[in-house]
Order: structure tokens, then C-alpha cells, then sequence
């Protein structure tokens, strides 16, 4: 019977049927026992530590209608879920299923993460997971012999595979998220009352802001600023901190801050057109681009910010999810109903463009890095006329609430567009160019 080779074969077919769940569930009892198993161990251990120590989740707790809603609620979304995935799954445990390359999951990989899972793992150092880090040495040990790598010595990669990653995670995470002062560019709008558009990236929190800002122009630099958008309605103007500076700071009452005007964005080194002192700087909008104030979703239809006066009103697109575009349009004609008033202009109100339905048009079309403003569903380029409705902010938009005006807006004469700034991920370099 021992020389058989078909009773070898059926031997070895019954030890294979060990390592799986079974197609029919047949081994679900030993997952089972095997769970049990560690969910006693682990009470165990939790109970005896500290033995006399009083309970902390004590029974009238567990009476507490907060504390039985919680638990219900649990197990709604377990049922909710496990009933979706156990409908919805393809049968990969099915020998009959051939749809894809897919297999039954082993019971020993089951139960090991499982039991591992129940410890909390976390295997930086031998403090933090004394076992589950030993654990893996072991498996790093026997995997570098399946793969024919020879152990010399006392030699151990542990250190060099984990600290280069946790040094280069730490920096990429200091890149984007260090706040210190910088140089913060603004797109200029308007020629009487101008008002100054920041341009925000998402991935610097240096420059995580939606800031529109106007101030009171120096005679002689309002007068050269004039001048230059007559001569030269094609191209846009921006104005900039000469040293660097907390953006927060550049807005306050009293700042004493030097600024200096370009055409366009000025390359390193270039010299300004002029520098000069701003003074009355008041804010028109200012929305946090951090992670915590952004949307989960785009909105359905593109909203912008509406700002100015009746005599020149502007335009600067919401930014509520990234990866998305700085579109900014100066002296927009309004044709509302209602028409908009002065003072609702000045303090800033929220235009949606009922026409541009962004949610379906994201990311937005490009043109090389450029946004390709006059593609079909954008259509936002200068001249172009948009149904719009009018709302106080942008969170009375989503929340439903009705327009204070509707019409029509004409886009004006320049349609500032920028996608690489704004989307611009510094911690995006090979890892070699990363400074600490």
C-alpha cells in the first residue's frame, strides 16, 4: 500500500486540501477553532495584565444608549458589507471559475495575518513588535536563500531597507507641509480698482491658500501698470513679495512690505518692472487648500469667485479638490437678474457657470501642460458668454440654498490659466535630488 503511487497522490492531494478554505467552505471549521484560538489568548493576556487593575469599559457604559447605538451601528456595516461582498465576489475559491487568474486564499496566510493583526504589528524596531520583527528577519532570511543570495557573516539589510524609506518619507512630508516664509506671486486684475489674485498649489502649504486681496497702488506704479495692460491687452501682469515672507503676514494691517511688478512670471534673476509699497491691503477671499477644507468630489458645475465692482468685476475658479486649474478672468461684463450691487461685488459673492459642468470634465483638458481653455465643455476663452447663477458663498451652493441672481457673464479680454504651479508636487523629484 506504502508503494503505491496513487496512494502517494492521494496523500498528497489530502495534505493541499489542508492549506485551503475549500470550495464548499469544508475547512471553515478550523479557521474557525484557529480564530477562537487567538481571541482567547489575546483576553487571556488582557486580563492578567495589571490583574487588580479595575475594568475600564465598565457595564454601565455598555448600558449607555451612545455606547449600544455605536455597537449597532457596527454591526449594521458589517452585515451591510459582508452581505455585498459575499453577493458580489467573483468566485475565485471555485475550481469551476476560470474567468481570470485566481485562486482560493490559504488558510495559513488567513489565520497568520489574522492572529498577527489582533498585536497591532509594526515592525520598525524590535521595541515597537519584539516578536512580529523577529518574525520577519526570519521570513527576509529565508527568501533571500529561495532566492539564491548568499549570508556572509553577521551582515543584515534590516536598517538600510527601513531607515531610507522612513528618511525619505520624513522629507517628503517636510516639503510639502513646512510652513516658512517664501515668495507668493499674484495675478493682477483690473485697471481702476485692482485686485490681486494669489496663484495656490496644492501640495505646498506655503502656498495653500485661495487669497484675492486689493490694495491701494502707489500713484506713479498704478499709472506704469495702466499703461502697460493698454499697450499690451494680451498679457497679464503679476505683482510679488521681493523677499520672502509669510503669506499670512503679507495681508495684515501695518505689513511693510516691498513688492515688485513683472510681466508674466519672472523668470529667476530677472529684474521688475518697478517696485513699491502697497497700503490698505484688504482681503476679499481667503480659502484654506488644506486637505481637511477640500472636497471629496469635483462640483457638478464650475463655480468661481465674483469680485470688484459693477464697473469691473472679475472672476477666479473655486479650487475645493485637487488636481485642478488657477482660472482667472478680469472685467467680465454682468447681465443679472437681480443685478448685483456694488457692496455685494466688494465683499465677494459665488458665480456658478451652469454650462461648464466640471465634475464631468476633470481633470481639466490639457494642452501640452497648459489648460486648453477654448476645448468643448470648458469653452473659457476670452469673449465667451455663460449661463450663471449667483449664490452669497460657496458653501450656500452646496447646501442647496437658491441663487441671489441669474444671467448671463461675458468672459473679458484675458483668461489667466495655470495647471503645472498649482498642481506642482515638490516632493516629486528622484529621490537623490531631496534635500533634508
Amino acid at each position: 500500500m506504502g508503494d503505491d503511487p496513487h496512494h502517494r497522490d492521494r496523500l498528497a492531494h489530502a495534505r493541499v486540501g489542508s492549506y485551503f478554505l475549500g470550495p464548499k467552505a469544508e475547512n471553515f471549521h478550523i479557521l474557525s477553532e484557529l480564530m477562537g484560538k487567538v481571541l482567547e489568548d489575546q483576553k487571556t493576556v488582557r486580563q492578567n495584565l495589571y490583574h487588580d487593575d479595575p475594568e475600564f469599559i465598565t457595564s454601565s457604559m455598555m448600558q449607555a444608549s451612545t455606547y449600544t447605538e455605536s455597537i449597532d451601528e457596527l454591526r449594521g456595516y458589517v452585515n451591510t458589507l459582508s452581505e455585498k461582498l459575499a453577493l458580489h465576489s467573483i468566485p475565485f475559491w471555485s475550481p469551476r471559475y476560470n474567468a481570470h487568474m485566481n485562486m482560493d486564499v490559504a488558510l495559513p496566510s488567513i489565520i497568520g495575518y489574522m492572529a498577527t493583526m489582533m498585536y497591532n504589528p509594526n515592525n520598525v524596531a524590535t521595541e515597537a513588535s519584539p516578536l512580529t520583527t523577529e518574525k520577519e528577519r526570519t521570513v527576509g532570511k529565508d527568501l533571500c536563500k529561495m532566492l539564491g543570495y548568499r549570508k556572509r557573516g553577521n551582515v543584515t539589510p534590516w536598517a538600510h531597507i527601513t531607515c531610507p524609506i522612513l528618511k525619505l518619507s520624513g522629507q517628503k512630508c517636510i516639503i510639502r507641509n513646512k510652513i516658512e516664509p517664501d515668495f507668493h506671486g499674484f495675478v493682477m486684475q483690473g485697471l481702476d480698482q485692482i485686485h490681486l489674485v494669489h496663484i495656490p498649489m496644492f501640495h505646498m502649504a506655503n502656498h495653500r491658500w485661495q487669497l484675492i486681496i486689493t490694495a491701494d497702488f502707489p500713484e506713479d506704479a498704478k499709472q506704469r501698470y495702466q499703461q502697460l495692460r493698454k499697450e499690451n491687452p494680451d498679457k497679464f501682469y503679476t505683482v510679488a513679495n521681493t523677499e520672502k515672507e509669510l503669506l499670512e503676514d503679507m495681508v495684515k494691517s501695518g505689513a511693510d512690505i516691498t513688492w515688485r511688478l513683472d510681466e508674466g512670471i519672472p523668470k529667476d534673476g530677472q529684474e521688475p518692472i518697478m517696485t513699491f509699497k502697497l497700503s490698505n491691503i484688504r482681503v476679499v477671499v481667503q480659502e484654506s487648500m488644506f486637505f481637511n477644507a477640500l472636497d471629496q468630489t469635483y462640483p457638478d458645475r464650475m463655480p468661481f469667485y465674483l469680485y470688484g465692482s459693477k464697473a469691473e468685476a472679475h472672476l477666479d475658479h473655486v479650487l475645493k479638490k485637487a488636481p485642478n486649474g488657477m482660472i482667472s478672468v478680469d472685467n467680465v461684463k454682468l447681465a443679472l437678474e437681480p443685478e448685483l450691487s456694488d457692496e455685494q461685488l466688494a465683499r465677494g459673492v459665488v458665480a456658478i457657470l451652469e454650462d461648464v459642468f466640471e465634475n464631468a470634465i476633470q481633470p481639466l483638458p490639457l494642452d501640452g501642460s497648459n489648460i486648453s481653455l477654448a476645448a468643448p465643455g470648458l469653452n473659457l476663452a476670452p469673449g465667451k458668454t455663460h449661463k450663471a447663477s449667483v449664490y452669497e458663498s460657496y458653501e450656500a451652493f452646496k447646501g442647496g440654498s437658491a441663487p441671489i441672481s441669474r444671467g448671463d457673464i461675458t468672459l473679458g479680454g484675458y483668461v489667466f490659466a495655470d495647471w503645472a504651479d498649482v498642481n506642482m508636487d515638490p516632493a516629486a523629484k528622484p529621490c537623490h535630488e531631496l534635500k533634508n
